[in-house]
């Protein structure tokens, strides 16, 4: 089993404290498509750039949406836009 660094850890954390603030905001399914398959949090700008793990700063996305936005700033930020209404 690979062991969690301190920023794996502080991430296991805020994941999970994540994952209860969508829920109470009813956000259950990915918030572009709705689907329920194989959700994740996709971060406005990388973990690495230390950016607080919050609800303005992620959003709930399926495996293909994740997958669509991960390499492409501009939609991104247009999701982020769209869904935050944050540039």
């Amino acid at each position: 089993m690979k062991k969690l660094g301190r920023k794996g850890k502080a991430w296991k954390k805020a994941r999970a404290k994540l994952k209860k603030e969508f829920e109470v905001k009813g956000k259950t399914r990915c918030e572009i498509c709705g689907s329920t398959f194989a959700l994740s949090f996709h971060h406005r700008h990388k973990r690495k750039e230390n950016d607080p793990h919050t609800f303005e700063n992620v959003i709930l996305l399926c495996a293909k949406c994740h997958h669509r936005l991960e390499y492409d700033k501009n939609l991104t930020s247009k999701w982020f836009r769209k869904l935050r209404g944050i540039k």
